[in-house]
């Protein structure tokens, strides 16, 4: 597992979706228990839905992340495209 410090963005590549997974659940550990740290995750949209039912098995306290703005989880692609909707709902949880 790789070493964060805080105030830094991070980004990384994993050699599949289990080790992704595992790398999720793990940071999320750590990450949402802080009050003043947001999760970003992008992630292709057939592993939004996985993502949350990997991080759900660790937490039932999921969908609060969620709607607190702690953890957001989306599409890249939509992201990039839909600027206007989905950029801005990032921009306003950071």
């Amino acid at each position: 597992m790789a070493n964060f410090h805080f105030g830094e963005h991070n980004a990384l590549q994993y050699s599949s979706i289990a080790a992704f997974h595992q790398l999720l659940v793990e940071y999320a550990r750590f990450s949402l228990k802080s009050s003043n740290e947001i999760l970003l995750v992008l992630t292709s949209p057939v592993q939004i839905e996985n993502s949350l039912n990997a991080l759900k098995k660790f937490a039932s306290d999921i969908v609060s992340h969620q709607k607190d703005g702690s953890l957001v989880i989306r599409d890249p692609a939509k992201v990039y495209f839909n600027l206007v909707d989905e950029l801005i709902d990032i921009l306003i949880m950071i």
